[in-house]
Formats: C-alpha cells, sequence, structure tokens
C-alpha cells in the first residue's frame, strides 16, 4: 500500500500551529482549532481544503498537504 496524502487547514494562534477541525461554532473561531493533527478535518483534495479556507475561514491560515504512512 502506498502512501495517502491528505490536506489540512492550519494557522498559527499565539505562536502555535493549530488545525481546523470543523467545530461547532463555524466560520473558523478559534473554537474550530486544535492543536492536535489526528483531530483535523482532513481533506482528500487540496481544492476542497482552499475553499474551505476561502470561503469559511476568509482566507485566515493556509492549505498544507500531510501524508499518511505505512507503519512497517
Amino acid at each position: 500500500m502506498g502512501d495517502r496524502s491528505f490536506w489540512v487547514v492550519e494557522r498559527y494562534i499565539n505562536n502555535s500551529l493549530f488545525y481546523w477541525a470543523a467545530g461547532m461554532r463555524g466560520k473558523c473561531s478559534r473554537d474550530d482549532y486544535t492543536p492536535a493533527v489526528d483531530s483535523a478535518t482532513k481533506f482528500f483534495d487540496s481544492d476542497s481544503a482552499i475553499l474551505v479556507l476561502l470561503h469559511s475561514c476568509g482566507g485566515d491560515g493556509r492549505v498544507v498537504e500531510h501524508q499518511f504512512v505505512e507503519r512497517v
């Protein structure tokens, strides 16, 4: 099985990296972010992540590719 990519929306809050987690409030408030990438909302294409960044988060953050890697 090969490695698979996913994309997340991330931003810095008080100099710490946080990931968007589609929280209860919406509109990318601070309550919608988590410091744990495991809890982040993962997108399987960059276009979907970009749409969330632009339309829900007002462009505040960035879209970054990550990979699932298989444990040996």
